[in-house]
């Protein structure tokens, strides 16, 4: 929601108040014949651009509609700083910075051929999740998204990274790594 103001027009009777989306032609209104000088609008889209006008009504007849713009903002924003470390043949690490006004994480990943995602953690407080059970040598594709305290949820930050090969060295000298069966 967004409140709006003006100063007061003397001798106007009330006000009338519109809004729009500034890409919209189609002009919506939310106070008609109030004598406030503010409006609440409700039900708006985060990160968006609104226009809005007002007009005041006096004995004589109304007077022009004054405009303005206004962008809401996202209680919080998607992660960013996100890395991948501690990469095994079928394991990993996966972080990111810690957002201010986000309550909790969504964390996914997949390979890049997939179509379904893998869940690896929902609503996770930490700022960091450990992916297991993955397969060497192979890219994977990993996301993650902020749940804002009003419980909205931001867009997903990806990130991509790829497992080590698994080592596959024989050691024909000493099969069983004692010193008895040395060569």
């Amino acid at each position: 929601s967004a409140t709006v103001s003006w100063a007061a027009v003397p001798n106007a009777l009330d006000y009338n108040v519109d809004y729009k989306l500034t890409t919209s032609s189609t002009w919506t209104s939310i106070a008609a014949g109030t004598t406030s000088t503010s409006a609440n609008i409700t039900g708006l889209t985060q990160g968006t651009k609104y226009d809005w006008r007002v007009i005041a009504r006096c004995a004589a007849g109304s007077g022009n509609y004054v405009s303005a713009q206004f962008t809401t903002t996202a209680p919080c924003s998607a992660p960013t700083g996100l890395a991948s470390s501690n990469i095994t043949s079928n394991s990993a690490s996966v972080s990111w910075s810690v957002v201010s006004g986000a309550n909790n994480y969504d964390v996914d990943y997949k390979q890049p051929s997939a179509g379904t995602l893998t869940n690896a953690a929902t609503g996770t407080t930490s700022s960091a999740v450990n992916l297991t059970g993955l397969t060497p040598s192979t890219s994977y594709d990993w996301q993650v998204r902020s749940h804002c305290s009003d419980g909205s949820t931001t867009v997903y930050s990806s990130k991509q990274f790829t497992t080590a090969a698994v080592s596959s060295c024989t050691d024909i000298l000493e099969p069983n790594n004692t010193i008895s069966t040395a060569a």
